[in-house]
């Protein structure tokens, strides 16, 4: 009789589904909260003596112009802030909502990039981008799905080929997982992160620093989109240049993405890490068998028994 999950069995058996899930759950609470303590003590001083030059600014320009009324004053400058937030400037050549910028917008909505730069200020803006929400991010993440299986394959078969030339007469697969994950990860990260903030550091240059340029790629691939930078008016071709940064965001998610899958996948193929995930998503015998079937179906196949994977079952 078998007593795994049964009356019979261990604490373990019967709860370590729900105890590696809430170790898993208090972790990720404890990161949060670190990072967030982190970021306060990085950045907190620098903001309150930001906040203190301004208002000294303030203060200086109201004493050298002592006939400006402070609450009209105070009013402008509200009025000026909350444009900004709606991506309307003050400034003519900076306001113009263009078809490209218009693409651009669209493309950071599907996306879930959202800078903040350009918002609806109709009702009827507000509504076409819930829409075009509700359709266009699923239709991202259909073709975003579709280029990772597609790009993923021929990368599970140089994985394979890695691993058969460094497992040696042991069959230890690491060495060859942890090969294939650097070359994917050094070469992805070159391409998609650090080529295009070095060009994006030239054009927007010398308002943006080479980091900057490289934090604004990592920022938007990742699908944060702070909003702290956001690709400037070109005073030419500027038309050209969001769409080639719009482009530039779908395929630059895909390829982080496909760099997500590699590394996830190969550090999935150890039997340790499909332990604990067993545990933290609780499977079962019969969702690895479905999973199998899923597979098998898609054309993915197994790429590995035991330690040991065969180049001949990566085709």
């Amino acid at each position: 009789m078998s007593t795994n999950g049964g009356e019979g069995g261990g604490f373990w058996d019967r709860h370590g589904n729900t105890v590696v899930s809430i170790l898993f759950i208090i972790g990720y609470a404890i990161f949060i909260v670190i990072g967030g303590a982190i970021f306060q003590a990085i950045e907190e001083k620098p903001n309150d003596n930001f906040q203190h030059d301004l208002i000294e600014q303030k203060e200086a320009f109201f004493n050298d112009h002592s006939c400006v009324d402070k609450n009209r004053f105070d009013e402008l400058v509200n009025a000026i802030v909350e444009a900004e937030f709606r991506g309307v400037s003050l400034y003519a050549n900076l306001t113009k909502l263009s078809l490209s910028n218009s693409i651009f917008f669209i493309t950071t909505l599907v996306t879930t990039v959202g800078y903040g730069h350009i918002a609806p200020v109709t009702m009827q803006g507000k509504w076409f981008s819930m829409v075009y929400i509700l359709l266009g991010i699923p239709l991202t993440l259909m073709l975003m799905t579709a280029v990772i299986m597609r790009v993923t394959r021929p990368l599970k078969r140089i994985r394979s080929r890695c691993i058969d030339r460094l497992a040696g007469a042991a069959g230890i697969i690491w060495p060859g997982l942890l090969l294939h994950v650097a070359i994917v990860f050094v070469i992805t990260i070159f391409l998609v992160v650090f080529v295009p903030g070095c060009v994006f550091w030239v054009i927007e240059r010398p308002e943006w620093t080479l980091q900057d340029g490289v934090y604004f790629t990592l920022v938007s691939l990742t699908t944060v989109g702070l909003g702290d930078f956001v690709p400037s008016e070109v005073s030419t071709h500027d038309g050209l240049y969001k769409i080639l940064v719009s482009i530039y965001l779908v395929v630059g998610i895909c390829t982080l993405l496909v760099l997500l899958e590699t590394v996830i996948d190969s550090i999935y193929q150890t039997e340790a890490f499909r332990r604990l995930t067993s545990h933290l998503y609780a499977r079962t015998e019969l969702d690895d068998e479905s999973l199998a079937l899923t597979r098998s179906i898609s054309g993915e196949g197994n790429y590995g028994t035991g330690n040991r994977l065969s180049l001949n079952d990566s085709k």
